[in-house]
């Protein structure tokens, strides 16, 4: 039983410390795709828009992460042992 306790901590940090390197470089990402969704564009974005890209492109990166992780936490706990 402790193990199990042992491993579903593990995966807890693990996921914290994993959502931090996104939150951290969210802002490269962002810029990126404001550049590629710019370039998209057939007239200048207002400032607003810019904003609005912005947004959506911090949520894109956020959703990927969770994505990702939420799929190495079921895996891993799956290996643990633990039903999800």
């Amino acid at each position: 039983m402790g193990s199990r306790l042992v491993h579903v901590l593990l995966i807890s940090v693990v996921t914290v410390l994993g959502l931090l390197l996104p939150w951290a470089q969210v802002d490269d990402w962002a810029r990126l795709l404001e550049t590629v969704l710019g370039s998209a564009a057939i007239w200048r974005l207002s400032t607003v828009e810019q904003g609005v890209v912005h947004r959506l492109a911090e949520l894109g990166v956020f959703a990927v992460a969770g994505a990702m992780l939420g799929n190495a936490q079921a895996f891993a706990l799956r290996r643990a042992g633990l039903q999800v």
